[in-house]
């Protein structure tokens, strides 16, 4: 039902993306044999979201490491939540006085943080006039602030849950969730 409303003519402007990242995905394959492939698989299609999404490239993996710990913290809090059979878990005052909760909480408000980086970086790269196209057009993040900057539209607080979206819908795609 969702394929007839996605088009796939989309993913040609991010064609030499998807190359880079298929030849890198190759490389961290050959580079660390020992390594499990849904870990390289997890890592490779972080590296290319971000870059196709956000219009991020990450100058070290340490710089990846520091996105992805908040969003580690927050599925494993989730899965934590989803998964008690405590009922009074499942209300939000609760939860939010719980060891878990405030977890959940400091792991959202690091997240953000660094959403927030990322949006000031992209505002940054609008106004000194260095965003990149692809084919004429933006990636997701600068599409949002440039939406921002040009009509007033758009407030931070939705462009941080714009972004909080695409990253949570990755760690549900990741093949991590599939391990025992």
């Amino acid at each position: 039902m969702l394929t007839p409303a996605f088009h796939f003519n989309i993913l040609e402007d991010f064609s030499e993306t998807m190359k880079k990242h298929a030849s890198l995905f190759v490389s961290m394959l050959k580079a660390d044999p020992t390594k499990l492939i849904c870990e390289v698989i997890e890592e490779a299609t972080f590296y290319s979201l971000c870059e196709t999404s956000f219009g991020i490239e990450f100058e070290s993996g340490e710089e990846a490491k520091a996105l992805l710990a908040p969003m580690a913290s927050l599925m494993a809090a989730f899965a934590m939540r989803t998964s008690s059979q405590n009922p009074l878990i499942q209300s939000d005052w609760y939860y939010n006085r719980t060891q878990g909760g405030k977890r959940w909480n400091s792991s959202v408000n690091e997240l953000n943080r660094q959403i927030m980086g990322m949006i000031n970086k992209a505002k940054k790269a609008l106004e000194l006039g260095e965003t990149k196209l692809h084919k004429g057009k933006r990636e997701f993040l600068d599409q949002m602030v440039y939406e921002q900057a040009e009509r007033g539209e758009l407030t931070d607080e939705q462009i941080i849950g714009e972004c909080n979206t695409i990253l949570r819908y990755y760690l549900l795609a990741t093949p991590r969730l599939l391990e025992p």
